[in-house]
C-alpha cells in the first residue's frame, strides 16, 4: 500500500494537517514559519557548530544531542571536514557565489514581472561562468 498514490497522497494531507494544527496552536511563535520552529538538519548542524565555537558545550556529543543533529556529523564538521555541497563544489558549472548572483538576477526579474525562460537562464549562467 506505501507504493499507492493515494497512500501518499492521504499521508501528506495529514502531515499538512498536523503542521497546521502546529501553526495555529503554537500561541508563542505565530510570527515565526513553520520552517523555523523546526530547523532543518543542515540548521541543527550549523546551530551545534556555532555553540561548540562560542563554548557553550565543552564536547562535541552534547552540542549534536542538544540540538538533535547527528554526532558523527557534527564531529567530522568540527574537525573541518565539508558538508557534501562544499565538498561536491568542484564538479559544479557555477560556484556557489555565481549561482547566488544568478538566483538574485531571476528573482529580481520575477519580482518585476517579467520570468525568464529556461533559455534565457542557461544563456546568463554561460555568461556568468566565463
Amino acid at each position: 500500500m506505501k507504493n499507492c498514490r493515494w497512500w501518499s497522497c492521504w499521508q501528506r494531507k495529514k502531515i499538512i494537517a498536523f503542521l497546521e494544527f502546529i501553526w495555529l496552536n503554537a500561541g508563542h511563535a505565530r510570527d515565526v514559519p513553520v520552517y523555523e520552529m523546526y530547523p532543518s538538519y543542515v540548521k541543527r548542524v550549523e546551530l551545534a557548530l556555532q555553540d561548540l565555537a562560542a563554548g557553550v558545550f565543552t564536547s562535541v556529543k552534547g552540542a549534536a544531542k542538544a540540538h538533535s543533529a547527528p554526532e558523527s556529523t557534527v564531529c567530522g564538521r568540527w574537525k573541518g571536514g565539508k558538508s557534501q555541497a562544499e565538498g561536491n563544489e568542484w564538479q559544479q558549472l557555477l560556484s556557489a557565489n555565481e549561482e547566488r548572483a544568478l538566483v538574485k538576477w531571476i528573482t529580481e526579474l520575477t519580482f518585476n514581472g517579467f520570468p525568464p525562460r529556461a533559455q534565457t537562464i542557461r544563456e546568463m549562467a554561460e555568461e556568468i561562468r566565463r
